[in-house]
């Protein structure tokens, strides 16, 4: 019986080394394959995270009303940094190449504004972003004036209603209960008179519940009392007697409180009211501020007084329609002696009446008026060419191309996005 012989025999050293060499051609180029793929990633990640705080920070100058508003946040921020201007260009905030001057929203040609943010971080990483305001990328259209209408969110807005008729038939009730005889609403439209009366007003203080003297303290000093409403007086019946049973008061058109920085302008929408086409009834628009415990309020809004119809009160009765002047009727500039509407101003502010200051309170109409003020010594118009204006123009910053720079905690730059902000 013969037994077989066992194989012990192993590899060599050259097969190893071959099989080696061979799984080593195999997967090299795998191994680089993983490796891009990674840096990939990892480049992926990063330009991810750079854009995601570029796009951020490009939505955040975006958001601001105007360059003024950024502006003025980012001078509060001590993560950031803003300049009107710079020399060469640069962003350089050293003393000498700075222009801290404040920023107007008001276009002033071709002007770059520069601003920093500082300590954006994202995914633990931290980053600065370099932004660029040029206004001159669009200058053709920011120089172009347009008219400039506070939002309605930060002004006051009333519109009259048709009440002039039901006040002449009041009128004539009254004359026919004191005279006893009859009176013709012609004769009650020519000694009628109406006025709007606009009265703003500091608010009285309340006292806050409380236990103590302490926990009383007062409450709404920073709120401001705006009232409007339409008067009707007629003299001739009640002559000498108690001057207030010839005045009629409307409904109120506005009545509310509101924050004094938050009144940035009063809209009043009125009616022009005549009577058979010939009489005018409307004398004008008394404005009267008062602020009596605020010596440091300013009357800084304005008033556009806006006719919106010429009202015919003989035709409100019959059809409900109006009718306009013809000729220059409508465009008369009016004299001490004319019955036009005249608007009179008011102005006390800590006991003292400033109503000689044209500037405190800008008047902007689409309708002609006279202005007078409530001194004897002082009486003057307003000036011509801004009579008619319905509301102000102006060649605002709109437009402007923003180009934001990411750069990381070593200066280096990683990205750049460009964009348009517009007003």
């Amino acid at each position: 019986m013969t037994k077989g012989k066992i194989n012990t025999k192993g590899f060599t050293l050259m097969e190893v080394l071959v099989s080696i060499a061979v799984v080593g051609i195999l997967f090299t180029p795998m191994l680089t394959f993983f490796s891009h793929t990674t840096k990939t990633n990892v480049n992926a990640k990063k330009m991810q995270r750079v854009n995601t705080v570029a796009q951020s920070v490009m939505e955040e100058v975006r958001s601001y009303h105007s360059i003024a508003d950024m502006a003025s946040v980012y001078r509060d921020k001590s993560n950031a940094k803003y300049l009107a201007s710079c020399k060469d260009d640069k962003y350089d905030f050293s003393e000498g190449n700075r222009d801290d001057s404040p920023i107007d929203e008001t276009y002033t040609g071709g002007k770059k504004y520069y601003f920093v943010r500082k300590n954006l971080e994202s995914d633990g990483k931290k980053y600065e972003a370099h932004i660029e305001v040029d206004t001159g990328a669009y200058d053709e259209l920011n120089k172009q004036k347009v008219p400039i209408i506070s939002p309605l969110n930060s002004a006051v807005v009333a519109a009259e209603t048709d009440e002039t008729l039901s006040a002449m038939y009041e009128f004539q009730s009254r004359y026919h209960e004191k005279k006893k005889e009859e009176v013709s609403l012609d004769h009650i439209a020519s000694k009628l008179k109406k006025r709007i009366k606009v009265e703003v007003r500091d608010s009285v203080s309340a006292k806050k519940e409380g236990t103590t003297e302490a926990d009383k303290v007062d409450v709404a000093e920073d709120m401001v009392r705006v009232t409007i409403y339409n008067q009707y007086e007629y003299d001739e019946l009640f002559e000498g007697e108690d001057k207030t049973k010839g005045i009629i008061q409307s409904g109120y058109l506005y009545n509310e409180e509101i924050p004094y920085n938050k009144l940035k302008a009063i809209y009043l929408f009125y009616n022009y009211d005549v009577y058979n086409d010939s009489t005018d009834i409307l004398q004008g628009i008394d404005i009267d501020v008062n602020y009596q415990k605020h010596s440091d309020w300013k009357c800084d809004y304005k008033l556009y007084a806006l006719c919106q119809k010429v009202c015919s009160v003989d035709k409100l009765e019959k059809d409900d329609t109006y009718t306009g002047y013809t000729g220059d009727k409508m465009n008369a500039y009016s004299d001490e002696k004319s019955a036009r509407a005249v608007i009179t101003k008011t102005i006390t502010i800590n006991g003292t009446k400033r109503s000689n200051e044209v500037g405190m309170l800008p008047i902007f109409s689409n309708f002609n008026y006279a202005l007078s003020y409530n001194d004897d010594t002082t009486k003057t118009d307003i000036d011509r060419e801004d009579i008619g204006k319905v509301v102000e123009e102006q060649a605002l910053q709109r437009l402007a191309k923003v180009t934001v720079t990411i750069l990381d905690s070593d200066g280096k730059k990683c990205t750049e996005i460009t964009s348009t902000r517009g007003e």
